[in-house]
């Protein structure tokens, strides 16, 4: 063999040492080498000092085969993470196998058999008890070191945004309190699931800097009576079936129900409360709840929406004398003396004491009414408690006994506020007509007093029948 092919098999033999040589430390691959960590997500920003927990897995293995386990790592300003000893560092297997990471913050020591305390009863410092997870970077080897973990909320925001009206001039005290949710669960950090272990109890809500926005952070479980786990389908989500806002200002209270509102693992949700007072009650009702991603500040410019709430109301009476069950008298009959009342527990009273003014069933009418003579006549019903309605309706029937006269010659009263019905001249004789009116009950309260009256503007004589009050608060 010449010297140049001996040369040419040394080279060989000197490349194929060498390549042997690296694949077995591996140094030249990074093999067995600490991952460069570091954090992004759920509207982060890092104040340097996060302490977080990591657990390290074979790739697509269970948290149960973690390799490093709950490894305590802390943060700097810009997300970057490391160990907070070299015992606590993490390293690449040295056998080049690949590995997923699983992290979550803040850290707890207790983390290690996979599951996490969550407790949300102190909300004034909101990051000590805002759970975040991530899991995302997977396949990861010495060949790509840098690790990116993509972090999320697991537990839920609740925002109250209070919108005053013009009867509130300022919040200043206010406190608001969720309920109906548990204080205590425990996360597992494998299914990322919660199981509650407290029973259900109220939240105070910390005010921003707008004085508009009250959050608080609600664990997405069901509140049981100690430790039963929970055991519908899902456990990242709560429908706050007896959950409630409570608010208290100036020494009112006032209730909302938020037994339609769900709550979501990692989202936020919106209550808009519109706050009234009529200076001695609290009032809030609930707008259209906004349901989003759960990231940054909540806004002061949002346009809440509220329904033109269902005014409540309340009937008080409907008295037919009878007639709407066929009862008809046989002769005039004084109110005094008058019994077929539909509504006996009231009292009806003949105040002007005229003796015409009397329930009467004439052969052409068919049904009893009371009639008014010509001139004054004042009848009234009483026995009913008007407060706390902001307006009342007055429904009722008249004829006259004659053409040309206006409906607007009975008039009605309610304790002495009236009310006018539309105008309506009669045209036929002792045919009824209906007749409404509405009463401002700003300033009534207390008995009631409802009162029909003529003046000498009723020079035909007028009939009464059907008569319904209707308050609305």
């Amino acid at each position: 063999m010449n010297i140049r092919k001996l040369l040419l098999a040394a080279g060989i033999v000197a490349m194929a040492t060498t390549s042997c040589t690296s694949l077995d430390d591996h140094s030249d691959y990074g093999y067995g080498i600490e991952p460069s960590i570091s954090g992004y997500g759920a509207g982060t920003t890092w104040s340097g000092n996060e302490q977080l927990g990591i657990f390290v897995v074979p790739s697509g293995a269970d948290l149960s085969a973690a390799t490093s386990i709950n490894r305590h790592y802390q943060s700097d300003a810009n997300g970057n993470f490391t160990a907070v000893s070299d015992a606590e560092a993490i390293h690449y297997p040295a056998s080049g196998a690949t590995v997923d990471f699983i992290a979550y913050l803040p850290y707890q020591e207790t983390a290690d058999g996979g599951t996490y305390s969550v407790d949300v009863t102190d909300q004034t410092d909101p990051a000590a008890i805002d759970l975040l997870y991530a899991k995302n970077a997977k396949d990861k080897s010495g060949l790509d070191p840098k690790v990116r973990l993509g972090f999320t909320h697991q537990l839920a925001n609740v925002v109250v945004a209070i919108v005053n009206d013009p009867s509130i001039t300022s919040t200043a005290g206010l406190q608001v309190t969720l309920g109906g949710t548990p204080a205590t669960a425990v996360f597992d950090l494998a299914t990322r699931k919660f199981t509650q272990t407290g029973r259900a109890t109220e939240l105070d809500m910390q005010v921003d800097d707008s004085g508009i926005n009250y959050s608080c952070i609600a664990i997405p479980a069901e509140p049981g009576n100690g430790t039963t786990s929970f055991s519908a389908t899902s456990v990242r989500s709560l429908t706050l079936t007896d959950g409630y806002i409570n608010l208290a200002l100036d020494g009112m209270d006032a209730y909302v129900d938020l037994a339609d509102v769900t709550i979501q693992s990692g989202k936020r949700v919106i209550l808009p409360i519109l706050l009234a007072t009529d200076g001695s009650t609290l009032s809030a009702t609930l707008g259209k709840v906004i349901d989003g991603d759960w990231s940054g500040e909540v806004s002061t410019d949002i346009e809440y929406e509220f329904d033109d709430p269902e005014p409540q109301e309340l009937e008080f009476f409907y008295e037919t004398m009878g007639a709407d069950k066929g009862e008809k008298v046989s002769s005039n009959t004084a109110i005094s003396a008058f019994t077929g009342w539909d509504n006996p527990n009231l009292t009806f009273t003949n105040v002007s004491g005229g003796k015409n003014l009397t329930v009467r069933c004439p052969n052409s009418i068919g049904f009893n009414s009371i009639w008014f003579p010509a001139g004054a006549n004042d009848f009234s019903i009483s026995g009913f408690d008007v407060t706390g309605y902001k307006t009342f309706k007055v429904q009722y029937q008249v004829a006259c006994n004659g053409t040309g006269q206006d409906i607007q010659t009975m008039h009605v009263a309610l304790n002495g506020v009236e009310g006018v019905a539309e105008s309506f001249v009669f045209t036929a004789t002792n045919t009824f007509a209906d007749a409404e009116c509405e009463i401002d009950a700003s300033e009534i309260s207390g008995a009631g007093e409802l009162h029909f009256t003529t003046d000498a503007a009723n020079t035909k004589g007028l009939r009464l029948a059907r008569i319904r009050l209707t308050g609305y608060k």
